[in-house]
């Protein structure tokens, strides 16, 4: 069985899911909305191949990276988790 690396390479896929959170540390970490939706996107990623990569963008640069990381594909899939007070 080829390692995840391999697998990837072969056949173009990163089995990586991004969790973006647009949102400062600060209020990741105070609101429980947040703990829940990473629970319920882990227990859903938990019986299948792929990984989950949690992003806080909190500011232009931390976006900036973010652009460049996700245009170079290093992940097959993004969800983008924000709470706003409205």
């Amino acid at each position: 069985v080829p390692n995840r690396a391999a697998r990837a390479l072969a056949g173009n896929r990163t089995d990586a899911i991004a969790l973006v959170v647009p949102e400062p540390e600060t209020r990741f970490f105070a609101e429980p909305y947040f703990s829940a939706i990473v629970r319920g996107v882990g227990a859903a990623l938990a019986d299948t191949e792929m990984q989950l990569l949690l992003t806080l963008v909190g500011n232009d640069r931390e976006r900036r990276r973010l652009a460049q990381y996700l245009t170079a594909h290093r992940v097959d899939g993004v969800l983008l988790v924000a709470v706003h007070a409205d």
